[in-house]
């Protein structure tokens, strides 16, 4: 991971230490949880989480070209044990009937619930024509955890299109002080909430209206949620394509579109354009937050920042194009350089909070992919597992420093096509600049068939210390 050129350059990453990858699952092994006949699988490991100790992470089948045959599993969610992935949950599992039908399904998002300092729940939504709009839970019990289904659409609402619950948070009204369940779907299915207390029992769902005139488009999908501080108190905010909406808090909730960024025509399919990975940064002032959003596409793709967030009139602005941080990497650039850049997307589900090891800055990762169209790519996508780093000040600088990193050093070992860093989790403990280490999960087939390319990579910092040049002396 290196300093790209901006002001006030740091080190590079390498001046104090290494990150040493190492393949953590490739998509094809055995299951070794006994009774599961069927192989780990995925095109895709679309996201990664923390849950009660353990780390998990949800695959997805999309242009799995062998889905039709017997042993091809439908979307799984794996949980790590020591060293070894396996199966906790096959979300089409043998209710597959028919031929096809599991080609429907991934797991598209996942989080956690913390009640008073505690995670209570492991969220995991879905993508499935044919069984509906689900949310699947494990919940954290005195005597262990159990899974459980929620329906938010029934199957009869989404067989049009494959609508998909593309983020979920645990969000407190402001007002009623109810503990919600609030996601975000695609395909213009906006927003939908359960009480926390109502999520096993099977209590409807229901959809959170848009204000008149504000609607979210037909096809827009809400991509990311994210508590922010404002004079008026925490509230919670969301991006649907380029707009960014607030929800009104109190016991007749409403979303207000606060901001919009027009977005240029492309050949793109609309509804894949626009904001991801929303989180909020300090602001200028201790009351309000900045929300920082990451653009896809092919025009203008990068990081904004999002301003003003507690009036009706957010200001967007371009804090720093991809083009810019993947061009100006001291070790990288003359490879960027030398690529035409395309369509890109950044922070596909979040961005991944952490301290960098290598000076004790807290920071922000966001994996990224870049369409290139170059000889060595694949199917026109650029085959390296690339992700940048962004720090984050104590209040908000218009020129933060950025980083460019590379999936590398596998310990000498074959690196197959990566396209995708689609999340990163990091575990660290209480000085990372010694014990840090990150996982990244991901590959996109973009509508190219493949099979068993889904991975996750883990990066172990290594730390150089030595009289010289101690590792807590930056």
């Amino acid at each position: 991971m290196i300093n790209s050129k901006d002001a006030n350059p740091q080190p590079s990453l390498r001046a104090k230490g290494d990150l040493i990858w190492s393949q953590s699952y490739l998509a094809g092994t055995l299951n070794p949880v006994v009774g599961k006949a069927k192989p780990l699988g995925g095109t895709e490991v679309r996201c990664l989480a923390e849950f009660d100790g353990d780390i998990y992470a949800g695959t997805g089948m999309w242009m799995d070209e062998l889905i039709c045959c017997p042993n091809t599993p439908a979307a799984q969610v794996l949980r790590l044990d020591g060293n070894q992935w396996g199966e906790e949950l096959e979300l089409g599992g043998e209710e597959v009937t028919f031929e096809g039908l599991k080609r429907q399904i991934v797991v598209s998002c996942m989080s956690t619930v913390e009640v008073d300092g505690d995670d209570k729940y492991l969220l995991v939504g879905s993508a499935d024509r044919y069984r509906g709009v689900r949310l699947f839970y494990r919940k954290k019990t005195a005597e262990g955890s159990d899974w459980g289904v929620s329906v938010i659409l029934p199957t009869e609402e989404n067989l049009r299109d494959l609508t998909h619950t593309r983020s979920v948070v645990h969000y407190r009204d402001s007002e009623t002080r109810e503990n919600k369940i609030i996601a975000g779907l695609s395909n213009g299915k906006g927003f939908w909430s359960v009480n926390l207390a109502d999520l096993e029992n099977g209590t409807a769902w229901t959809k959170e209206p848009v204000a008149v005139g504000e609607e979210i488009g037909e096809w827009d999908r809400v991509m990311a949620m994210a508590k922010a501080v404002t004079p008026h108190g925490e509230r919670l905010f969301a991006v649907a394509c380029g707009k960014v909406y607030r929800r009104k808090d109190g016991a007749s909730p409403e979303w207000k579109l606060i901001g919009r960024l027009e977005i240029e025509k492309c050949d793109q399919d609309p509804g894949e354009l626009g904001f991801r990975g929303l989180t909020a940064v300090p602001g200028t002032s201790e009351n309000e937050n900045y929300l920082l959003a990451a653009f896809e596409g092919s025009i203008n793709p990068g990081i904004y920042v999002i301003k003003n967030i507690a009036g009706d009139e957010a200001q967007i602005i371009l804090e720093k194009p991809l083009y810019n941080i993947l061009d100006n990497s001291p070790a990288y650039g003359s490879y960027w350089q030398s690529k035409n850049k395309g369509y890109s997307i950044i922070a596909y589900n979040r961005m991944t909070p952490c301290v960098l090891p290598f000076n004790g800055r807290k920071a922000l990762l966001m994996g990224i992919e870049v369409y290139t169209g170059a000889g060595d790519s694949w199917n026109g996508w650029e085959k390296g597992g690339w992700f940048i780093a962004r720090e984050v000040s104590e209040t908000y600088s218009p020129n933060p420093v950025y980083y460019l990193g590379k999936i590398d050093n596998s310990q000498g070992k074959f690196i197959y096509p990566l396209i995708a860093v689609r999340d990163i989790l990091v575990q660290s403990g209480p000085n990372p600049m010694i014990d840090f280490t990150m996982y990244h999960a991901g590959f996109d087939a973009n509508r190219n068939y493949c099979h068993n390319t889904g991975w996750i990579y883990k990066g172990d910092w290594q730390a150089k210390v030595d009289e010289d040049d101690p590792v807590d002396d930056f």
